[in-house]
């Protein structure tokens, strides 16, 4: 989504005529199965998987301020059959993308660490561990070099700075980054590298 606005927002080229476009239902379409790897449901044949998600939103108390299942569905509509949608969205689609994907990033990480994060800047005001798997002291040689390689001074794994910067470039902070297409690219060459 992140490298999708650095195209349309003329930072860089589009790799290829259709980049924008996938970009945003791949989005669309992993907000859905975050929702189902939250709560378990999740598995790697997409046969089933909206009747799946449809019967898992109607069982949870949560309600999602946009019609998630739909958006679901749009998007394994498109991965299986592309030519329905042959627009490319434009920003504020994908901006509007964004709002829904913070929604859900603070949903699916109440229930993974069970805080209860409400507001965005909650999230990523928070400096304590993501992944402890990754920060413990046999891998801090590790964290040290790659954060060294990156110019940041920190043990922690690179991804910890990455999660909470994401929200931010992705126009979900109180005030957009300051050198956005600077922050955007250098923060695209970390995640390529960690994730």
């Amino acid at each position: 989504l992140l490298w999708a606005l650095r195209v349309l927002r003329g930072c860089e080229p589009e790799p290829d005529a259709d980049f924008v476009r996938r970009n945003y239902y791949k989005c669309a379409l992993a907000l859905g199965d975050a929702v189902l790897i939250g709560h378990h449901g999740f598995e790697v044949s997409y046969s089933g998987r909206q009747a799946r998600l449809h019967g898992l939103l109607e069982r949870i108390p949560h309600q999602f301020s946009f019609a998630i299942a739909q958006l679901y569905a749009d998007a394994m509509e498109f991965k299986f059959r592309p030519a329905l949608h042959p627009a490319n969205p434009d920003e504020s689609q994908l901006n509007e993308l964004a709002r829904h994907w913070g929604e859900v990033l603070l949903y699916c990480e109440r229930l993974r660490t069970g805080r209860d994060w409400r507001e965005m800047e909650q999230y990523t005001s928070w400096n304590g561990v993501r992944e402890p798997e990754q920060n413990s002291i046999i891998n801090l040689p590790r964290n040290l070099s790659k954060n060294f390689a990156h110019r940041m001074l920190s043990a922690r794994y690179p991804r910890e700075q990455l999660y909470r910067e994401l929200p931010l470039l992705l126009g979900l902070g109180t005030s957009p980054p300051v050198d956005w297409p600077k922050r955007s690219a250098h923060f695209l060459s970390i995640w390529k590298q960690v994730n």
